[in-house]
């Protein structure tokens, strides 16, 4: 199992003794007449983060979408509580709650959830001598649980392909040393990388640039720069999902 995996049971696990934990120090509350509305509201509030926590035992990406806004709701509330009731909630209640929120919604534990053990990752090789461009291909295509490789030269780009195997691959054409289209004829010529779909991603967009590109064996083009949603929309269609 991937570390971060084990990691989210751990905390999983961690999570449902606090929950319960929880649950009895509100049941206690029920008897401070004052409080005892928002001890039934928080009681009500932990039985679903309870229920979820198990449920995220098995990577349950509802489960983990339960866990973001209830307690979101729970540090919100917490902290109008500490505001009228200083004596019975503690701050530290307040943030724990706020970071758990954080930390279920972060894009690499959603990527966990949202892959979980059903499927694997799709992975995109980005073959790219601009960095910039790299990094924004990641910020793009990571949160929407898409496994990023990157080359930077045509040489390194093949290796990796013949190595890594990608689900598609996003070539520049203007690459220092040998091109991208050669590198693109090189790949579709190999046996075992001639199937993976390649996508060119560059400056040059003219009808000929095009025409060039679907000659060696592009499937299609993405004009820099490139737009977020249309380079999702563009790995979906070729990934066909």
């Amino acid at each position: 199992m991937p570390e971060a995996r084990r990691g989210i049971k751990f905390i999983a696990y961690s999570l449902v003794l606090f929950y319960a934990t929880s649950i009895g120090i509100y049941l206690q509350a029920l008897f401070v007449i004052p409080f005892r509305v928002h001890a039934v509201a928080l009681l009500a509030f932990m039985v679903i983060l309870l229920w979820a926590c198990f449920a995220s035992l098995k990577l349950s990406e509802w489960a983990r979408k339960v866990l973001v806004v209830v307690n979101g709701m729970m540090a919100f509330y917490l902290w109008v509580l500490y505001v009228q009731f200083p004596e019975l909630i503690q701050p530290s209640y307040v943030f724990l709650h706020l970071i758990l929120f954080v930390f279920f919604a972060t894009p690499r534990i959603r990527i966990e959830f949202q892959t979980g053990k059903n499927f694997p990752l799709k992975t995109i090789l980005v073959i790219d001598d601009d960095s910039l461009q790299q990094k924004f291909v990641k910020k793009t295509l990571l949160p929407k649980g898409y496994s990023v490789l990157t080359a930077l030269t045509g040489e390194q780009g093949l290796e990796m392909a013949k190595a890594q195997k990608p689900d598609l691959i996003l070539l520049d054409v203007i690459l220092p040393a040998m091109k991208g289209r050669e590198v693109c004829a090189i790949l579709k010529q190999d046996f075992d990388t001639k199937d993976i779909p390649i996508v060119f991603m560059t400056v040059k967009d003219s009808s000929d640039d095009m025409t060039a590109e679907k000659a060696v064996g592009g499937i299609s083009h993405l004009t820099k720069p490139v737009n977020p949603r249309e380079l999702l929309s563009v790995v979906k269609k070729n990934l066909k999902e």
